[in-house]
């Protein structure tokens, strides 16, 4: 397999596979390294995840994925960005690896830039305040990839999560194209 494109499942579980799932990753993660391990060296995986791949505060999953490829970009889109033909109203990312080729050594420097969680200020949607929220390395470092303006609501298990207000339709797609 030469590419994959894919909307990988989320939930808050642990997918068991004694042969691509040693590292014991939740489904979306587990989904996204194993897409990478089976494309071609050369190839490329894009996927469409939650923020929770590239936001978690620790690195492992994080770790495993760059194992196989490396992050060639990624785009944080708005929350309802698929609200039309999935009904979600939830940020999402859009992210691209290439499969590095046996000959090529990983780039550690690359790697550890979006492996890395990082910190951002947003404000809390329900006091108004500035709230410091972990944020992924890439996107601190590419602002320009987030498309919308970041707040901070209640997440899906009552826990604090990132907002993204932003456009739809066709002004998010133009957004996307810039």
């Amino acid at each position: 397999v030469s590419a994959v494109v894919g909307n990988v499942p989320f939930g808050d579980f642990v997918v068991h596979d004694s042969r691509y799932n040693t590292s014991r990753l939740s489904i979306h993660n587990y989904f996204i390294a194993k897409s990478l391990r089976l494309t071609a060296p050369g190839g490329y995986v894009a996927v469409l995840t939650s923020t929770f791949t590239m936001d978690a505060q620790g690195a492992k999953a994080r770790r495993e994925i760059a194992k196989y490829g490396d992050l060639v970009g990624a785009v944080r889109l708005p929350n309802g960005a698929f609200k039309a033909v999935a009904g979600t109203e939830v940020a999402t990312d859009l992210l691209v690896f290439r499969r590095r080729k046996p000959e090529e050594r990983p780039d550690e420097d690359r790697i550890n830039a979006w492996v890395q969680a990082s910190t951002t200020w947003a404000t809390h949607r329900q006091s108004g305040e500035p709230v410091q929220v972990g944020i992924g390395g890439w996107f601190a470092a590419h602002d320009d990839a987030v498309i919308g303006v970041l707040s901070v609501g209640q997440g899906m298990y009552n826990n604090s999560t990132l907002d993204l207000a932003g456009p739809y339709g066709e002004p998010l797609a133009d957004e996307i194209r810039d």
